[in-house]
């Protein structure tokens, strides 16, 4: 199956399981507390209680914040990481010794985990806190993948499956595929 189809079958089914949990939620909420926007009495996160606007603001802030900084860490820092330990088709790695990678990876994997306790707290507060992280999360991405695809030289979207490496080299992707190679 080509990489396309697999991704948008992701995608498809992913929106179908949010669909799910938005009837779920909607079948079985308290509208009032669901919808509810702004600072409350009955708004409290980690103990404080978010009952002025100026700390109902802050604490927005706050989610934003944290939720730009795991984008450009998990979009950026972490598959350098990622893709030198776990990559199972390569046994070489470049840029980092062993010890460096070793440390990297279990601090950074330990410092996101300990920061997602912390944005859950915050985020499953309430749905509007929650669609803020998320607006400010998903515009992030949008500039970190533009830059990211920025660096990326040329596409080939009819190569992608070993199926594609077995054909006669009739296919025009294919050579030009392999005139890219050459030239690396």
């Amino acid at each position: 199956m080509r990489v396309l189809l697999r991704t948008q079958l992701c995608l498809l089914l992913n929106f179908v399981g949010l669909c799910g949990v938005i009837l779920f939620i909607l079948a079985v909420a308290d509208y009032k507390e669901l919808f509810a926007f702004g600072p409350s009495a009955n708004l409290i996160i980690l103990t404080v209680r978010i009952d002025t606007w100026v700390k109902y603001v802050g604490l927005v802030a706050a989610s934003c914040i944290f939720k730009m900084l795991e984008v450009f860490v998990n979009d950026i820092g972490s598959p350098n990481l990622g893709f030198s330990v776990y990559n199972p088709t390569t046994t070489v790695v470049y840029g980092f010794t062993r010890l460096q990678l070793q440390v990297l990876t279990n601090c950074m994997w330990m410092v996101n985990s300990l920061t997602y306790v912390f944005q859950v707290t915050i985020i499953v507060s309430r749905l509007d806190i929650a669609l803020f992280s998320v607006v400010t999360g998903e515009l992030t991405s949008a500039c970190v993948v533009g830059y990211l695809l920025s660096n990326k030289s040329r596409f080939v979207p009819n190569f992608d499956t070993k199926e594609d490496e077995d054909n006669n080299g009739d296919d025009e992707d294919s050579l030009q595929l392999e005139e890219v190679l050459v030239i690396q």
